[in-house]
């Protein structure tokens, strides 16, 4: 049997779940076979390490006491995405999910009453299979010395990081947290010194309560900026770095150092004539500071970097609808892969405007949905695939019981393309085609899905088009 479409526009995507052999028909373009037993092992495999970020505050319904229903209701678009966190903001002695804890000075984060928002949040993680990534910005009332934007009494400040670690392992929470979020952007501590302090404080009493647990610290938004200042404190001159290495030291280290990465406004992640926007830059600066202490302190030798926002197009785009973009999204995903010592990532933001995955004020899925839904269902297994043309992209993975190919046109020019496909590992059984396009994101609100061109069961497939 034969099956034509033709996808219309420039930006359109295509994604491919493929039981058998497919081609196009149009004679003037060129053919692209894709042989599902070419699997490569020089290439990185497309592991699933991009999760989501969410701040607090589309999550926030009445006075601290609920959560948006609303928001909630599209927790389980993460399981679409194969996503594994959520991460989102405690801000404690604020507005946030931790408002409660230790919000004055009878409660220590010990008592049922100040996890009300948390295990709200925890039951719709839990139903989409998502576990909760926490970012411990701000200062419980309990602890405070001088307002949540202040250093802590340290030694109140461990016991409620160590009782809320405590609570949440006992109540089944398979929780990450994170020590802190920007603290570069704003005014919120007496001095780098007492940062480093807080944030040594909070990992290591965490770890104490629950060994299991995943801590990143810091959560820089200039990375390369803030390690690269120094401060004096207590009579010692200290880079920013070293003074975190000393504070980590004397406490604990964390399992990993969080930092964030916004790209430019055409999404050009690699190779960027703006080194504030060139991913790699970013990457060998803490691969240099990484390398020059390892030999002092060995927790180096294994110590992971989190991006805890990984935003490849700068929200400053000049773009009306950022399925423009979508070519630039998926392209953004490879230098990530590369980047082996980078564990996790987080894409900015959950619920937002029309960059975010979820549209704040609609809450339809935005063309960055769609990419990480493609993404998430492709197979970790990759296949080789032939050189494409200039600004197309052509993802491929199979395992054994399915195949997946990704097309996405990165330029702004039509492009037409023939695709066959080969040696499928499997019997056929069912054969699904997806577009991304301005034609249709519009019309997505409620589908958890990009716009599903085709759809055949239990039948052999010879030819699909996909046409730019």
């Amino acid at each position: 049997e034969k099956t034509k479409k033709f996808l219309s526009s420039m930006f359109a995507v295509g994604f491919l779940l493929l039981p058998a052999a497919g081609c196009a028909e149009d004679e003037s373009a060129e053919t692209y076979t894709i042989d599902f037993s070419a699997k490569t092992g020089t290439e990185v495999q497309f592991v699933k390490k991009i999760d989501a970020h969410c701040p607090v505050w589309p999550l926030n319904g009445n006075m601290n006491a609920t959560l948006n229903s609303d928001a909630l209701y599209t927790i389980g678009a993460l399981k679409g995405m194969n996503a594994e966190y959520f991460r989102t903001d405690m801000f404690f002695g604020n507005y946030g999910l931790g408002a409660s804890i230790g919000s004055d000075s009878g409660l220590t984060g010990l008592t049922d009453v100040e996890y009300s928002t948390v295990m709200q949040l925890e039951e719709h993680l839990s139903d989409a299979e998502i576990k909760p990534y926490l970012v411990l910005n701000g200062i419980p009332e309990y602890a405070q010395t001088g307002g949540y934007n202040r250093k802590p009494d340290y030694e109140k400040y461990a016991e409620v990081m160590g009782n809320m670690a405590a609570y949440l392992k006992a109540h089944g929470v398979k929780a990450a947290y994170e020590t802190w979020n920007e603290p570069d952007l704003a005014d919120w501590y007496d001095g780098v010194y007492d940062l480093m302090r807080t944030s040594a404080t909070a990992t290591s009493a965490i770890k104490r309560a629950d060994e299991n647990a995943t801590v990143s610290a810091l959560g820089l938004a200039f990375v390369k900026e803030f390690f690269s200042k120094s401060e004096t404190a207590d009579g010692v001159t200290m880079s920013n770095f070293e003074r975190f290495l000393a504070e980590s030291e004397k406490e604990m280290f964390p399992d990993a150092i969080a930092w964030h990465y916004y790209g430019s406004e055409t999404g050009q992640v690699e190779g960027n004539f703006d080194e504030g926007a060139d991913f790699t830059s970013y990457l060998s600066f803490m691969h240099g500071l990484i390398n020059e202490y390892a030999g002092e302190y060995e927790e180096l030798c294994t110590l992971e970097q989190h991006l805890t926002e990984y935003h490849p197009v700068s929200t400053m785009a000049s773009v009306e609808d950022t399925t423009q973009l979508i070519g630039a999204m998926f392209a953004s995903i490879e230098p990530l892969l590369k980047a082996t010592d980078v564990s996790r990532a987080f894409w900015p933001m959950y619920i937002s405007d029309s960059f975010g995955v979820i549209d704040k004020d609609t809450y339809r899925y935005n063309p960055s949905y769609s990419v990480l839904w493609c993404y998430g269902r492709l197979p970790v297994d990759r296949i080789a695939v032939p050189e494409a043309p200039e600004n197309v992209g052509i993802y491929a993975a199979a395992d054994n019981s399915r195949a997946g190919i990704v097309l996405f046109n990165g330029g702004q020019e039509e492009v037409r393309l023939r695709v066959s496909s080969e040696n499928i590992p499997f019997a056929s059984a069912t054969t699904d085609v997806y577009e991304v396009s301005v034609e249709h994101i519009n019309y997505n609100a409620g589908i958890t899905a990009p716009y599903q061109l085709l759809h055949k069961t239990g039948t052999q497939y010879r030819d699909i088009a996909v046409l730019y």
